[in-house]
């Protein structure tokens, strides 16, 4: 099954503005939804907005990450990520 969804440009545009970070992770599709394997195999590889801090109160209620593109391959979700990180100035944290 091929994974090549990214969020729409305007989510991006925000979420990127207010992220701390870029983070990438192998996922697992659970076919009703899909869990993060950090360091461990995956069927996809995921990139997330990283938000800090995490408090209770945030108004836009992004506590932690938000997976904002899926891919096929690492080589392929670290390209994108690279492609983020020099649009909004963010490091990238690679999980695997």
């Amino acid at each position: 099954m091929p994974y090549n969804w990214t969020e729409e440009e305007a989510e991006i545009a925000r979420l990127g503005a207010i992220a701390d970070a870029i983070e990438v992770a192998g996922c697992r599709d659970l076919g009703d939804g899909v869990e993060r394997c950090d360091g461990e195999p995956g069927d996809m590889w995921s990139v997330y907005f990283h938000f800090t801090p995490e408090w209770a109160n945030d108004p836009n209620e992004l506590r932690g990450a938000m997976c904002i593109a899926d891919r096929n391959t690492l080589k392929e979700a670290e390209s994108y990520a690279a492609q983020l990180a020099a649009r909004f100035t963010l490091p990238v944290n690679l999980f695997v």
